[in-house]
């Protein structure tokens, strides 16, 4: 994730008109979203790590892990191991269900966790991505079974 968090800001700074217009259009329907969900990023299942990126969260409209302390207070759960695809992540995924905060996981319960194709490196798709994740009723961009998929526990 830090890598595209780079890229988007790169790609904007380069004068990437389709970016920049996506980068408006979110923040403009984020301005009706009175709280921003709780977004915890795990960027390795095995061992589980999770990532300190604040950046593309809180494009996406969320607050990165780093506005809280415990893992299980996480509203949404993305999971995006660097250069893994969504197959991977799903046969590599028992070490984060045997974490001992995993069954209390507000995000969990509620069936918010998510798993992202970090193979893809365009900015454009990772940021609608995350948008349609961390706020599904503000975004769709039909990325979902392609860039991304729900984790139903």
């Amino acid at each position: 994730m830090e890598n595209l968090s780079r890229a988007v800001y790169k790609e904007i700074l380069s004068g990437n008109e389709e970016l920049e217009d996506l980068v408006n259009l979110v923040r403009h329907k984020l301005k009706f979203i009175e709280q921003k969900p709780k977004v915890l990023l795990i960027s390795n299942l095995n061992p589980v790590e999770f990532s300190s990126e604040t950046d593309l969260v809180s494009l996406a409209g969320g607050q990165s892990a780093g506005a809280f302390e415990n893992p299980s207070e996480a509203d949404v759960i993305i999971i995006s191991p660097q250069g893994s695809s969504l197959g991977n992540s799903l046969q590599n995924i028992s070490s984060l269900l045997s974490e001992s905060w995993w069954s209390a996981s507000r995000a969990a319960v509620q069936n918010k966790v998510y798993i992202f194709d970090s193979t893809n490196d365009d900015p454009v798709n990772a940021l609608e991505s995350l948008a349609e994740m961390i706020n599904p009723k503000q975004f769709v961009f039909g990325h979902e079974g392609e860039k991304w998929v729900r984790f139903g526990v």
